[in-house]
């Protein structure tokens, strides 16, 4: 799965109480691991992403 945000894609995993948001920047990568009981689908993820600065700040 994949979410963009501007210029930005983050790679998204599932597990099965949390979903790890990752960007890679060359050789650097970050990741995000955001529970299930925040967002429990991938769509709530989505907005979520977009709408939090965490994330690249604004869309």
């Amino acid at each position: 799965m994949v979410i963009k945000k501007g210029a930005s894609v983050y790679t998204v995993a599932e597990a099965p109480s949390l979903w790890t948001v990752k960007k890679e920047i060359g050789k650097v990568s970050f990741e995000v691991k955001v529970p299930k009981d925040i967002c429990p689908t991938f769509e709530e993820l989505q907005a979520y992403a977009l709408q939090n600065d965490i994330f690249g700040g604004k869309e």
